[in-house]
């Protein structure tokens, strides 16, 4: 009789890649987008701010 010895494949993503990514590259750039779009909703609203304080 043969042996046979079973091969683990994992067919998990990698521990850093959440669930709803396919790659780890569409991941970074998800995340660079975000950032992006903060940082603009924050310049937005503080400049916002900063005209309303100088003009009353």
């Amino acid at each position: 009789m043969r042996e046979q010895t079973a091969t683990e494949v994992s067919h998990h993503p990698p521990s850093h890649l959440k669930s709803y990514f396919v790659s780890s590259e569409q991941q970074f750039d998800a995340a660079k987008l975000g950032m992006w779009i903060f940082l603009i909703t924050e310049i937005l609203l503080f400049s916002g701010m900063f005209v309303a304080y100088t003009v009353y």
